[in-house]
């Protein structure tokens, strides 16, 4: 598990990743890991003090959990779903990337929209202000610096929010 962390888990201070590779499986199972993500609280004595902090009712439950000074910035979910799939005026390919990605937005009028991206711990990863042009937009991120793993790529328009989701591998 400590190996899975230091190879997967990412940057900032967040909780421990696990996953059934090198052994996880044990710990899964062991603490009753049913469904993931799952939120539990083991403290220093090994012992298990909160077997299921999911569903988060809200930011501060989530927080809680933690130790220091780890303050998420709240954000709005927005998962990609089946009903972006039928937008193909935003597009995120190839999906899974693993060297570059070309985002792709069909814009209906001239503005400067915001570009995010966001890793499953909420933290943004990439913010870029694009001046779009009536059309098909085209921009390219070197994922170079990304661990794999899921994110989120999200436009801000003036119509609203779109999202999509990106698996990063290497």
């Amino acid at each position: 598990v400590i190996a899975y962390e230091e190879a997967f888990g990412g940057s900032g201070n967040h909780a421990p990743a696990v996953s059934a590779d090198g052994g996880g499986g044990a710990v899964t199972s062991n603490f009753g890991v049913g469904a993931f993500p799952t939120y539990i609280l083991i403290g220093p004595d090994n012992k298990l003090i909160e077997k299921d902090i999911y569903p988060i009712a809200d930011v501060s439950t989530y927080e809680a959990t933690f130790y220091g000074d780890f303050n998420p910035d709240p954000m709005p979910c927005g998962f990609a779903g089946i009903e972006e799939e039928k937008n193909a005026s935003f597009a995120v390919y190839p999906n899974p990337a693993n060297e570059m990605v070309t985002i792709s937005f069909n814009a209906s009028q001239t503005d400067l929209n915001t570009i995010n991206i966001y890793n499953m711990l909420g933290e943004l990863v990439l913010t870029n202000q694009i001046q779009m042009t009536v059309g098909i937009n085209r921009f390219d991120i070197d994922l170079g610096n990304y661990h794999p793993g899921n994110y989120i790529v999200e436009i801000n328009t003036n119509a609203g929010v779109l999202t999509q989701k990106l698996q990063v591998t290497h």
